[in-house]
C-alpha cells in the first residue's frame, strides 16, 4: 500500500532474474536498473533516498551508511554490526520478507524516523569502520600472531 520507486544500483547475474520478474509482477515504471556507478554519483544519490534495502549488502552496506540513509537489512554476514533495529535502522531475520517490508514500511512512513536511524547509523559506521582504528587493530593482532615486539 506504499507506492515507491526502487533503484537498483549495480549490474550483475541477478538483472535478467530480476527484469523477468518485474516485468511479470507489472512493476516496469516503478523500478529503474541505474547500472554500475561510480562513487560520486552513489554519493550524490543515497542521501536522498528515502531507505535502503540491504538483503546482502557488503561494501553497500557501508556506502548507504556514510551517506545517512535508513537501511532496511537482513542479519546476516556483518549487518548486525553497523544496524540495530529502531537504533541505526531496521535488522530483521535473513529471509523474511515480511519483515524487510514491514521495516522498509516503518522507515518511509515515518521520514523522521528514518532521519534519526540514518544518522545514528552513519556515526557507528564512523566509528565502526575508522580506518586508523581498524588499521591499529589489525596491526595488533599480526603482531600478537607473529609475536613480534
Amino acid at each position: 500500500g506504499v507506492a515507491v520507486h526502487l533503484l537498483i544500483a549495480g549490474d550483475g547475474p541477478s538483472r535478467h532474474g530480476l527484469t523477468e520478474l518485474i516485468d511479470e509482477l507489472e512493476l516496469s515504471n516503478s523500478v529503474v536498473f541505474c547500472g554500475n556507478r561510480d562513487q560520486e554519483w552513489l554519493a550524490r544519490v543515497i542521501p536522498i533516498v528515502a531507505a535502503v534495502v540491504a538483503p546482502l549488502a557488503g561494501r553497500a552496506l557501508a556506502e548507504a551508511a556514510l551517506g545517512a540513509a535508513p537501511v532496511v537489512a537482513y542479519d546476516i554476514d556483518w549487518h548486525s554490526d553497523l544496524i540495530e533495529s529502531g537504533v541505526t535502522g531496521e535488522l530483521v531475520e535473513y529471509m523474511d520478507h515480511v519483515g524487510l517490508a514491514d521495516g522498509l514500511q516503518k522507515v518511509i512512513e515515518d521520514p523522521d524516523y528514518g532521519r534519526r536511524v540514518g544518522i545514528a547509523l552513519r556515526d557507528r559506521t564512523l566509528r565502526v569502520l575508522d580506518p586508523e582504528r581498524v588499521d591499529a587493530e589489525q596491526l595488533s593482532a599480526y603482531q600478537e600472531l607473529l609475536s613480534l615486539p
